[in-house]
Order: structure tokens, then C-alpha cells, then sequence
């Protein structure tokens, strides 16, 4: 019973939490469950926040000149996912297609094996919308997936 009770203070502290929505270019905003902190590193544009069930990571990148084709989207999302998986020692779970307002864009479930204290289960999606690439991530531990699952989805599907 304690358990049962537990589970429904966490679902209704979900429901509960107030949203941030946060302009990420002329074009494209996404909700946060907190305001994020927001840095510049490199030219790439990074938005961040985290609850107690997991973190949200956006990454925006303007992919400069010659515009990319959409004949080039498929390898280069390719580039990127396999950049991803070495970067954190990963393993590819799930890999699909997904589409978010008319654009095409990749996305993957992977774990992350280089550091023991961040979270470990990591949904991915990749877009590539008026020569920008966004990246955006949900990361979880794998014992609270299940519990994730509610801000993860609002997470993804608020772009």
C-alpha cells in the first residue's frame, strides 16, 4: 500500500509541474518541466533541465552554407546518431523515423555506459528544419522508465 501511494504522489507531482515553453529559434520552441539554463559553446546552442524522474537536452546547431539536401539527411543523421553512441560508450536499443510538423527526423533509444551517475536510458530525436540541426534528449535511469514516461513524452512531442 505505501508503494501504491508513493506512485501516486509522484504521478500527480507530474501532473502538477509547470511547464516551461522555450523559444529555440524563430521556428521551433519546446517545453522544458523547469525553465532551462541555456549556454553557447562552439556555435552549437545548448538548453537544459532536470526533475527529480530525469533531464532534458536540446542542442541547436546552424549548419551554415551550402543548405543540406534532403537526399543528405539520411546519412547525416546517420553521422550523428553513431557520434552519439561513441561518445557515451552507447548501445542502440531502438532506432526509428519519426515526424514532427511536417519535418522528418530520426530517433533512437540507446544507453549510456561512460559515467555510473548520470542516467543511462537516453530517448533521441534528431531534426534538421531550415538548415538547423536540433537534437533533443530525455535521459532517465532505467529503474524509473516507467515513471518517466508521462514527462518524457511531453518532452519529445512538445517541439
Amino acid at each position: 500500500m505505501k508503494y501504491f501511494i508513493a506512485l501516486l504522489l509522484i504521478t500527480n507531482l507530474s501532473f502538477i509541474q509547470e511547464w516551461s515553453k522555450t523559444e529555440l529559434t524563430e521556428f521551433a520552441s519546446i517545453e522544458f518541466p523547469s525553465t532551462p539554463e541555456k549556454t553557447n559553446s562552439n556555435g552549437i546552442t545548448y538548453y537544459s533541465a532536470s526533475d527529480d524522474l530525469g533531464a532534458d537536452v536540446v542542442m541547436i546547431k546552424d549548419l551554415g552554407n551550402p543548405r543540406m539536401t534532403q537526399s543528405e539527411l539520411p546519412k547525416f543523421y546517420e553521422g550523428v546518431i553513431s557520434g552519439s553512441l561513441k561518445s557515451v560508450n552507447g548501445e542502440l536499443l531502438e532506432k526509428g523515423k519519426f515526424q514532427s510538423n511536417g519535418i522528418k527526423g530520426m530517433e533512437i533509444l540507446y544507453t549510456a555506459n561512460s559515467d555510473p551517475e548520470l542516467p543511462n536510458l537516453r530517448y533521441k530525436r534528431i531534426l534538421v528544419a531550415d538548415n538547423n540541426v536540433i537534437s533533443y534528449e530525455y535521459w532517465t535511469f532505467k529503474e524509473n522508465e516507467k515513471l518517466a514516461s508521462a514527462n518524457k513524452d511531453k518532452f519529445l512531442n512538445s517541439i
